[in-house]
């Protein structure tokens, strides 16, 4: 699929197309074209593609995960040549900062910036590992998977930092060792996150009830389910965050690339998504 195509498309339809607005699909050929200017400023170069298919290309692969025998054939290219357009332009959108993420260490410093955060982790299938595959095995999914954890902010809802983990981890554990909070930040998370307020009390999670459920009274079994009816409508900003993450399949469907590039990706696209929420700024 050539830009040309679909250039004309309302807003909506280009969304469904390419998973980012129009007004975000102009920024990243902003920096492409700026890359590219940088690079080849001193020679000449026929390109074979312009700036917005080679940005498309992109989102192509992020958001259907085709293989590059595939994209190349819609491009005229070899499957090298589209591998490395496409690792370029992941490179040149990291670096440009329009979509990095503020990252871990915003979380350590008191600030009223982040009073209350939301984590929740989801997995990713992956091809069955050559060595060490009892790592990457998930009990849940009964499959060899990835974890990602992301954190966002509750009140503007962007996410702040991301992780990629070995598939047998326990979400709490995650947390615990690789994510370190200012006493002060509150932290919203499910029950997969049990035993979190012994390393950080300032946590809220759902009350369970099965322990103690027979001991309670109607009036506390009410005040218990609206307590957790509001800690779930809070952590639902999060389920939503992952939602839109996910509508790129190379997150959400089995992965087939060697891992060292995929949190490089999940990041990115993590920030398109940052950026989308921002209002394109």
């Amino acid at each position: 699929m050539k830009y040309n195509l679909i250039k004309d498309y309302a807003a909506s339809s280009f969304r469904s197309v390419t998973g980012v607005s129009p007004t975000t699909f102009q920024s990243m050929v902003t920096e492409i074209k700026r890359a590219y200017a940088e690079v080849h400023k001193r020679r000449g170069h026929h390109r074979k593609l312009s700036c917005e298919d080679m940005v498309l290309m992109m989102l192509e692969y992020y958001k259907e995960y085709r293989t590059l025998e595939c994209i190349g054939a819609s491009y005229g290219l070899k499957k090298s040549n589209v591998g490395k357009n496409i690792k370029w332009v992941e490179e040149v959108l990291i670096r440009s900062g329009l979509f990095r993420l503020p990252g871990k260490k915003k979380l350590v410093q008191p600030s009223v910036e982040y009073a209350v955060i939301v984590v929740d982790t989801t997995e990713s299938p992956i091809q069955r590992p050559k060595y060490n595959q009892h790592r990457f095995y998930s009990g849940k999914k009964k499959r060899h998977t990835v974890k990602y954890q992301v954190v966002i902010d509750r009140k503007s809802t962007l996410i702040i930092s991301t992780g990629l983990f070995n598939g047998n981890a326990h979400d709490g554990r995650i947390f615990r060792e690789t994510t370190p909070v200012h006493p002060d930040i509150v932290v919203l998370c499910d029950s997969g996150y049990r035993g979190l307020q012994k390393y950080h009390p300032n946590t809220l999670m759902p009350i369970r009830h099965k322990e103690d459920i027979a001991k309670l009274s109607d009036a506390e079994k009410a005040v218990r389910k609206a307590k957790n009816k509001e800690i779930s409508s809070v952590r639902m900003k999060i389920e939503h965050i992952i939602g839109r993450v996910k509508n790129f399949k190379i997150v959400a469907e089995k992965y087939r690339n060697k891992l060292k590039r995929l949190l490089l990706r999940f990041n990115l696209i993590c920030g398109i998504v940052n950026y989308e929420n921002r209002g394109g700024s």
